[in-house]
């Protein structure tokens, strides 16, 4: 559980995520961690009850933002109206770049916990 920021996490991506919450618990700022099992059916009033206590929700998928969890959660968050900062953590264009471990890929294409914790610290600011 968090108070600053919600993390939205699917598939491969979930020990990412709780590394990157517990590197920004050690800079004061608290997390919530959500593995979000399924996209079908979907906890649209879960997410939305979850949203409102939060500064700040970031979808975290291994793939591509464009679909996914970062899609189903913008959906749901605009359709209901909810006015929390929003954030899509994932592949941006084209195909990853690189050959190598699954570590050293994640590192390579910034989707590993680095590259969110400076996601949240940069969108945190912005909505401040």
């Amino acid at each position: 559980e968090g108070a600053d920021v919600l993390l939205l996490s699917t598939g491969g991506m979930l020990a990412e995520v709780v590394r990157s919450a517990d590197e920004l618990l050690l800079e004061g700022i608290s997390a919530a961690v959500i593995s979000v099992h399924s996209l079908a059916p979907f906890d649209s009033d879960g997410l939305c009850e979850a949203a409102d206590r939060f500064r700040l929700v970031v979808s975290c998928e291994e793939h591509t933002v464009v679909g996914g969890l970062g899609g189903a959660v913008a959906e749901v968050l605009m359709e209901a109206g909810v006015e929390t900062a929003f954030r899509r953590f994932g592949l941006r264009g084209g195909f990853p770049e690189g050959v190598g471990s699954h570590e050293y890929l994640r590192r390579v294409n910034e989707i590993d916990a680095d590259a969110l914790s400076r996601l949240v610290r940069s969108a945190l600011r912005e909505s401040a």
